[in-house]
This record gives structure tokens, C-alpha cells and sequence, in this order.
């Protein structure tokens, strides 16, 4: 192997191990804006107890929008750490290029898949014809190579863009929630 093929395998190896780390920290995080549900009676006692100001509406918004951030947060992080789909559809002009690294789309699963597994569900191709489709002349592997690390690219990119929206929209309904605890339990008479 030369050595820019063994420097793009490093690369790949890299942005696989990153991917799993982002995946790790995006888990953490989720499980942090899922304790409150153990107490989701107390959570709406102290908004309840909140919005019981004149006028009303103020508090109300402000209650909204702590739901509204939490749901956003968790949608994003829940984004984060779901199959990104195919990230050739982010690559602009992957002409000749046919992902044997990866080897994406090889079996065709549907719902039932991922709660059985079924007999019937083969192979697209039979293995002489992936093999037929293998490069041959170290251009090609290098080729397939930065095709590969072009796809983890944007699945490291859009996780990491995730993560931080998660992360910031975590740390803006923490602080609402702050806010609105103090309000409730020593402003709010």
C-alpha cells in the first residue's frame, strides 16, 4: 500500500472513531434531558405555579418556549445519533465511483427488519460480481478511498452540527428551567 492510500485508511479509521465518540457524547446528553420525565408532575407543578401570575401570558410564553427548547433539543441529539441515510447524496459528482469499501445498499431491508430476521432477505449481488467491482490500480483504491472519507466527512459534520445545536438549545432550557424554578418557588406568592 503506498502512502497515500495508507494516509487516507488512516483518515477513515480517524472519522470512524470520532463518529463513534460524537455518538457516545450525543447519548450522554440525551439521557441528561430525560431525567426530568421521572418527575414530569413536578416539572408542570413549578410551570403551573408559574404562569399563576397577572398578567398570564408573559409566563406563558416563557413556559412554551422551555417546552419547545426541551422537544428541539431532543429532536436534534435524537437526529445526532439516527443513521445519517446516504451521504453519497451529499457528494458532488461521484461518477465512477461505486462505494466497494463500504458497500452500501447491498441488502434490502424494509420494516419487519428490524425486529426479525428473515431467511429471505439476500444479497443484491453475489459475491463475484462485488468482487469484479473491487479497484485495481492503486488510483482507483485511492479514489475509493477519498470516496469513503468524503462520506464520513459529512457524517462527522452533520453529527457535529447536531450535537452542538443539541448541546446549545440543552444548555438555553437549563437555564429557562432555572429561571422559571426560582420564579415559582421564591418570586411567585
Amino acid at each position: 500500500m503506498n502512502d497515500r492510500a495508507g494516509f487516507l485508511a488512516g483518515s477513515i479509521v480517524d472519522m470512524q472513531a470520532t463518529i463513534r465518540a460524537i455518538d457516545v457524547k450525543v447519548a450522554g446528553l440525551l439521557v441528561v434531558l430525560l431525567i426530568p420525565l421521572q418527575n414530569l408532575h413536578r416539572v408542570f407543578k413549578h410551570l403551573k405555579h408559574f404562569c399563576n401570575v397577572t398578567p398570564s401570558w408573559p409566563a406563558m410564553v416563557v413556559a412554551c418556549l422551555f417546552l419547545l427548547v426541551w422537544f428541539l433539543a431532543f429532536y436534534s441529539l435524537v437526529r445526532a445519533v439516527a443513521a445519517v441515510g446516504n451521504p453519497v447524496n451529499h457528494i458532488n459528482n461521484p461518477t465512477g465511483l461505486n462505494g466497494s469499501f463500504f458497500l452500501g445498499g447491498l441488502y434490502k431491508l424494509n420494516f419487519i427488519d428490524a425486529f426479525f430476521t428473515r431467511r429471505k432477505v439476500k444479497s443484491r449481488h453475489d459475491p463475484m460480481y462485488v468482487k469484479s467491482r473491487l479497484p485495481v490500480a492503486a488510483t482507483d483504491v485511492e479514489a475509493e478511498l477519498v470516496f469513503e472519507q468524503m462520506k464520513l466527512a459529512y457524517i462527522r459534520d452533520i453529527k457535529l452540527h447536531r450535537l452542538y445545536w443539541g448541546l446549545m438549545l440543552s444548555l438555553v432550557w437549563l437555564l429557562l428551567g432555572i429561571a422559571i424554578f426560582i420564579a415559582s418557588k421564591f418570586a411567585i406568592s
